[in-house]
Parts: C-alpha cells; structure tokens; sequence
C-alpha cells in the first residue's frame, strides 16, 4: 500500500541542508502560499505520471527520477531545498526535495511543480522523456474544468486553488497524518502552473 510506503519513506527521512528554491515566481507562489485546501477523494495518494516512470512523492528519491528524467539535482548550497528542473515543448517540471533519507543521506522526492510559458533557471535542461498524460485536469484547464473533476474549490477570486485528501497510520497511542495536496495557480482563470506535494504530521 503506497501510503504504507510514504509513512515508513518519511519517518525516515530528515530534514537536509540543501540550497534555495527556483528562482521561478511560480513555483515559489505554489510552495510558499499558505492556501486553504478543501478536501477531495478522488486522486491525491497516486503516483504522479510524467513519461517514462512514475514520481512517488515523498517516497521516491530525486537524483535517480532526474537521471531517468534527463535532469541533474541543483543545489545551491544554502536553505534546506535541492531541486531538478526538466522541460518540454513549453512545460517545465520542477521536482523538489527538502528531506533526505536517514539511513542513505539522498534527497526524497517532496513536492511537483509543473509550470507553463518561459522558464528562467539556467539549470533546466530540455528533454523529451517528458510525458505530462494524467488523470488529473492539466495545464491550460479552466476553473470550471478543474472543479468538474475534483469537485467544488470554493474560489473565492484567489489565484490558487487547492485540493487536500489526508489518512491517518498507526494507532490511536501513535498515529501519524498523511496530508497530500493538489493546487492550480490561475491566471485570467486558466491554470498555468500544478503542484502537488505530501506531508506528515504526528
């Protein structure tokens, strides 16, 4: 059970001491905004399809996804983030890790962001192992077209909507959260920017 498999990846894991986030204003605003999500069973707990593999967040390890990806790990040498960037016919997949495993020291996968238009980091390298096929609306979708599938955002004009799943693992003497998070950046109500994270609280 893949939620199994996160919760053991992640009590292992620790918090590395990397380098800074992209320099992108998108997906520093998909990982920065404090957003409200609302709640959603549909998808959230799957692996996240990108070509020729599947990225397991927060149990997957960045450094081999990228390789497979064609990418190579940034780190930038201060802050707790290391990052590759892989792009492709206008789309930018950026794959982030602020933990590592504690018993190999090697980033884990923490976070996807999938960005539209130009990209600006010098370090993203083009690649066409890239796949963007997925079940969940993709980049271009309208707000309507989002909620179609994942249901009622709430939006209240905000440029970024989320959607959350969570379960709870373990015993009620020691249970852990598994949150796992999808938001939509809009920008004139058409997404242009995906990220999806997962996290664990005790």
């Amino acid at each position: 059970m893949r939620l199994t498999l996160l919760l053991i990846s992640t009590l292992l894991s620790t918090s590395c001491c990397a380098g800074e986030l992209p320099v992108s204003p998108l997906v520093r605003a998909m990982l920065l905004d404090e957003r409200g999500p609302v709640a959603t069973e549909s998808f959230l707990h799957d692996p996240f399809p990108l070509g020729p593999t599947s990225v397991d967040v927060g149990v997957g390890l960045l450094g081999p996804l990228a390789q497979v990806l064609g990418g190579r790990v940034v780190d930038r040498g201060k802050g707790d983030y290391q990052w590759s960037c892989i792009t492709r016919d206008n789309r930018a997949v950026w794959i982030i890790s602020d933990k590592s495993d504690a018993r190999t020291a090697e980033p884990v996968v923490t976070a996807i962001v999938i960005t539209a238009g130009p990209v600006e980091e010098a370090e993203c390298r083009e690649s066409s192992n890239l796949d963007f096929d997925s079940d969940i609306p993709p980049i271009g979708s309208s707000l309507k077209e989002v909620e179609e599938q994942l249901g009622s955002s709430g939006d209240t004009g905000n440029e970024i909507v989320a959607y959350r799943q969570q379960a709870t693992l373990g015993d009620p003497a020691g249970s852990w959260l598994v949150i796992a998070t999808l938001a939509y950046h809009l920008q004139d109500g058409i997404a242009d920017a995906i990220s999806f994270d997962v996290a664990l609280v005790r």
